[in-house]
């Protein structure tokens, strides 16, 4: 159930930054980053049993950039 929120918020995301924003460097950012964090989920990683998907490292690294950015 929770796969469902997940691919529902990101694809709301893409079709907003796709259809509804202004063309700009934030919106294809915006819209790049939604697609590649769509297909980065459908690959996990076992680590001491648990399960990691790439896009969970990928939003991480992404919030840590921005965090340095700022």
């Amino acid at each position: 159930m929770e796969g469902i929120y997940f691919y529902s918020f990101f694809w709301i995301i893409w079709i907003i930054a796709t259809f509804f924003m202004k063309k700009s460097a934030w919106r294809t950012m915006l819209a790049a980053a939604s697609l590649i964090t769509i297909i980065l989920s459908s690959i996990s990683l076992y680590i001491d049993g648990f399960r990691i998907t790439l896009s969970f490292f990928f939003l991480f690294f992404l919030s840590s950039v921005d965090e340095q950015i700022h």
